[in-house]
């Protein structure tokens, strides 16, 4: 199995893949920003669940729903990450970890994920990111070894600030993976 990163400024919902990963924060109202963009295409399907207190973003809180060709992926995870106070360098690593145990279960082999730069600061990003795609590539360990010629394709979708740090170590990054998959690394602005 090979594995293609890559990290773009694109928005979740306009990159093309089986599945997007979107961050939900507790208490933060799901009408703005990115969520807020998501939810007007989807209607306001996602408002209707935190007005009914089904989407709350309560820690480990996990919902799959189809995107009915609305956004240009099929479906959308949404994972509860809490409050944004509580959200460290951990429950980065955990959210991006899950996400991936949650996508190899599924045989989704295309996804993309949302990483707001308010998760981790600068300095922690490198080490948060490496850990978790650790986590990522163990996760599709058995997929790795069934399907040796596939490709795993993962997007993350950051802000234009994050990408800036993700290229300065992008090549530390690469050698630090290499030992364990086949990899490509792109970071572009689209």
């Amino acid at each position: 199995m090979r594995l293609d990163l890559r990290f773009l400024t694109r928005k979740v919902e306009d990159l093309w893949c089986e599945a997007i990963v979107v961050p939900v924060i507790q208490r933060v109202p799901l009408i703005s920003g990115m969520i807020g963009r998501i939810d007007r295409k989807l209607t306001g399907y996602l408002a209707r669940l935190e007005g009914s207190g089904f989407l709350t973003g309560k820690i480990g809180e996990t919902l799959l729903i189809p995107s009915e060709d609305k956004i240009r992926s099929h479906v959308i995870l949404l994972k509860g990450m809490g409050r944004l106070s509580e959200i460290d360098n951990g429950r980065f690593s955990v959210f991006i970890q899950d996400s991936g145990v949650i996508m190899s279960n599924m045989k989704i082999m295309d996804w993309g994920i949302h990483l707001p730069e308010e998760f981790v600061p600068e300095r922690e990003l490198k080490v948060s990111l490496q850990e978790s795609l650790m986590g990522v590539i163990n996760a599709y360990k058995s997929l790795i070894l069934t399907e040796n010629e596939s490709l795993l394709k993962i997007i993350f979708s950051v802000p234009e600030d994050m990408l800036r740090v993700i290229n300065g170590f992008r090549a530390q990054l690469k050698i630090s993976l290499r030992s364990f998959i086949d990899l490509s690394i792109v970071v572009s602005e689209r």
